[in-house]
């Protein structure tokens, strides 16, 4: 059997011979004849749970409109035009419309890699700002969630009088969904703030672990996910778009109005096109972590893992392919790898919350319950850090998944795209 691996901006060919992995890819129906411009203009004139934008809006306002950063697939570009359209109808000028880059806590961006976001209009014509969540003097207060997150956001988006974000809904490690509140919380909040609710993905300390209700496809009970929503609502989102992708990263659906609202029928949607039921665990995952810009770093590309682990039977053997052509994604990472065991890096990060930490802790956890192979653009040393064992050919691969030839494989072409159930 030959497996074509998204990988990059490339793919790579797998022969595993005779043995034939049962694939496991998203069961709804691709969306081949979706028009994504017209969806999106019936999604601006009516809304789900507010007034169709142009009645939300009005000349004298300013606007900020909030959107994924790099590591997002750029799907929404061809809207962009539209959507300035609709907001220059009401009278609203260049000048009162701003984009700001929901970087959370990622690096932020090259003017040739805005205009490879936002596209040539947008970056010549209108301001464009990377959310810097450690740029404290530009953070204004919106408030303290029930739960105790002093929430900060970004003074272009806090003082703007109307608030639109665009989101895609996909699955998160922890937060359940991406999309929606996530746009702003952490998307365009202060590092502290961001800190605190990430926070909450471990139970209580006389508990100890982490909380069972924050993971992948889950909102209800979710205390990540809900603190993100409460911090959101102090904001305050005029108007949110939430995009769902097939598998080729084309939208397949267009959800907007109500942040809230938006976003679960978007989950929802999700959902249908991508639970995938599997027939019991395997001794081997093959899985690709998407392609670029899933695969650009290994923040990301642990995201598929995290997926495929769902299909995995402890001591298994788990394949990922993920470029990584960023690397570990923030040398705060690197250094959590070598911050010792498990147990210690939890200890630190109850002291001490940090996002790098949180998603080290979660990689080393599957480490030690999988045996996991990277084939990827790292080195072998750093590879080696992460408790992950390097591949350095294709060949290697191949020999590793015939070893398997009388044991239930699975493959997963795109583990960004897929949860298995």
């Amino acid at each position: 059997m030959l497996l074509s691996i998204l990988y990059g901006k490339d793919r790579l060919k797998l022969d595993t011979g005779a043995i034939m992995p049962a694939l496991i890819t998203p069961p709804g129906k691709k969306h081949g004849k979706f028009n994504a411009s017209n969806e999106f203009r019936k999604a601006l004139a009516r809304p789900d749970g507010t007034k169709p934008l142009k009645k939300i809006v009005k000349q004298s306002d300013t606007v900020a409109i909030v959107v994924p950063d790099k590591t997002r697939p750029n799907a929404f570009k061809p809207l962009l035009p539209i959507l300035l359209a609709e907001l220059h109808k009401t009278g609203i000028k260049k000048d009162n419309i701003t984009f700001i880059i929901a970087t959370g806590t990622h690096s932020g961006h090259t003017q040739a890699e805005k205009t490879a976001l936002l596209g040539n209009i947008p970056c010549k014509q209108y301001k464009i700002i990377d959310h810097d969540c450690h740029d404290e003097k530009n953070m204004r207060y919106a408030g303290a969630t029930a739960r105790g997150t002093e929430v900060y956001y970004n003074r272009h988006v806090f003082n703007a009088d109307k608030v639109i974000t665009i989101g895609i809904a996909g699955y998160h490690y922890y937060a359940g969904y991406n999309g929606g509140r996530k746009t702003i919380m952490p998307g365009v909040a202060g590092y502290n703030s961001i800190q605190q609710n990430h926070s909450l993905v471990f139970n209580p300390p006389d508990k100890g672990g982490k909380n069972p209700l924050a993971i992948s496809g889950m909102l209800k009970g979710n205390p990540v996910h809900e603190d993100m929503l409460e911090s959101a609502k102090l904001l305050g989102v005029d108007f949110s778009i939430n995009l769902i992708l097939d598998t080729d990263k084309n939208i397949a659906g267009i959800f907007a109005g109500d942040m809230e609202k938006s976003h679960l029928r978007a989950c929802k949607e999700l959902d249908r096109l991508y639970h995938a039921k599997i027939k019991g665990l395997a001794d081997c995952v093959i899985v690709s972590a998407g392609g670029y810009p899933r695969d650009i770093n290994y923040v990301q590309a642990h995201k598929s893992i995290e997926t495929a682990s769902k299909a995995l039977k402890p001591g298994g053997t788990m394949l990922v392919f993920a470029e990584c052509v960023d690397g570990f994604g923030s040398e705060r990472i690197k250094q959590w790898f070598k911050a010792g065991s498990p147990a210690v890096i939890e200890k630190r990060l109850r002291r001490k919350f940090e996002v790098p930490g949180n998603t080290v802790l979660s990689s080393l956890a599957k480490s030690d319950k999988f045996n996991i192979y990277l084939y990827s653009g790292m080195s072998k040393e750093d590879v080696g850090l992460m408790g992950l064992k390097p591949l350095t050919d294709i060949g290697q691969a191949e020999d590793i998944i015939n070893a398997f030839s009388n044991k239930k494989i699975y493959a997963i072409p795109d583990g960004n795209s897929v949860m298995p159930k």
